[in-house]
């Protein structure tokens, strides 16, 4: 029989491989972007088309951490969750998941649990209700283009908006069926995905102004979103080289971008992006390491026996 360390170790070297594919990935997109696009276009980048993605990097880093700051609000955090620090837990946490083994999102649940009691369930159902709204924005966007015919875009948008705009109205009343718990603002998690996904698209657009040619937006929406769906899959620590593929593979079927040029244009988003979130995530690190857990003389009775019970099970299991 399999042991419970014999699967931890297992899942272990799993996570370490999807890590070093990632770098095999990311490698092959490094040589394959520069090997075939014009690298030429490269020496006279616009400064502003570079600040307009660290710009665009900075509103997915807000908006996201908006959305689960809005969805936290409905469980039963302690002492409050401020926007700021779930800015900074979330800037921590997407700079610790390029690692291998998650550490960000691992590290996020046991910090608010710790610091905020609370449990290691509710930061799992939290976490759900983020990639269930991801999937349903994702997936109204995409039968609309497929349903919809390329010459009728006017069209397309009035049912895309129409579909999410319903979409947000039914999210509450569900979240509240489901959860059997008061639900917080569930009407603004639908849009607050469809502005990250905008954010998102127009960083894309404007790597690939540096790169060369120019695209429409809505493939450029397609490709975001089929990046961002790699990403939250994990296959590779956030979608590292995975996301490179995905979006090239997107831009060359659908607005006919050679693969080279759209895999430069994302290695370029890639690149700003990482060199937005090292030195943040690093500062949020160092913030949220100065921060007192709770102690027994600010938590009640009551929870401490829920968070014993729950440590208690978790050993177990």
């Amino acid at each position: 029989m399999t042991t419970v360390g014999q699967r931890h170790s297992t899942e272990n070297y799993r996570r370490m491989a999807k890590f070093a594919g990632g770098f095999v990935l990311i490698g092959l997109a490094v040589w394959w972007g520069s090997s075939g696009a014009d690298l030429a276009a490269l020496t006279d980048v616009s400064g502003w088309a570079l600040l307009g993605i660290a710009a665009g990097v900075a509103a997915n880093l807000g908006l996201t951490s908006l959305l689960f700051w809005v969805v936290t609000r409905s469980f039963d955090a302690r002492l409050g969750i401020g926007f700021v620090k779930m800015g900074r837990l979330i800037a921590a946490s997407s700079l610790l998941n390029y690692l291998p083994l998650k550490p960000g999102l691992i590290g996020r649940a046991i910090y608010l649990k710790s610091h905020h009691g609370l449990s290691l369930r509710q930061s799992a159902l939290i976490w759900l209700i983020v990639m269930a709204v991801t999937a349903g924005v994702f997936g109204v966007l995409g039968a609309v283009a497929i349903l919809v015919r390329s010459d009728q875009f006017a069209h397309g948008v009035g049912v895309s908006m129409a579909s999410l705009a319903l979409l947000s109205m039914v999210a509450a009343p569900l979240a509240r069926g489901l959860l059997k718990r008061p639900v917080v603002a569930g009407w603004s998690w639908v849009l607050i995905k469809l502005a990250d996904l905008l954010a998102e698209a127009a960083r894309l657009w404007l790597a690939m102004s540096i790169v060369g040619p120019a695209i429409g937006y809505v493939d450029v929406i397609a490709a975001s979103a089929a990046g961002m769906v790699v990403r939250l899959i994990g296959l590779t620590p956030n979608g590292l080289g995975v996301r490179e593929w995905a979006i090239a593979g997107v831009l060359q079927s659908l607005a006919g971008v050679g693969s080279s040029q759209a895999v430069l244009a994302a290695l370029i988003d890639r690149a700003v992006e990482v060199l937005i979130l090292v030195p943040l995530g690093l500062w949020s690190i160092h913030g949220l390491s100065r921060t007192r857990p709770l102690d027994s003389e600010r938590i009640d009775p009551v929870l401490e026996e829920e968070v014993k019970d729950q440590t208690h099970v978790e050993t177990k299991s």
